[in-house]
């Protein structure tokens, strides 16, 4: 089932005040959000916000204008 698109542009600004370290090459998160514990890369997380909806694209939301 898809996660409204609304329900994602809340959850992408919570994800992005979380402080974010290097480790091996990877951004990781620093503490918990939703289901994925603090270590966890944010490109993982970036793939559950793509798989979530397919209106969702993470370089839009980097780059670009939200489009909701």
């Amino acid at each position: 089932m898809s996660v409204p698109m609304e329900r994602l542009n809340t959850l992408w600004r919570e994800l992005g005040n979380i402080v974010v370290a290097e480790d091996e090459g990877s951004l990781i998160i620093s503490k918990p959000f939703l289901h994925y514990p603090a270590g966890t890369p944010v490109s993982d997380i970036w793939t559950w916000f793509e798989n979530s909806n397919n209106e969702f694209f993470v370089a839009q939301m980097l780059y670009g204008k939200p489009t909701h």
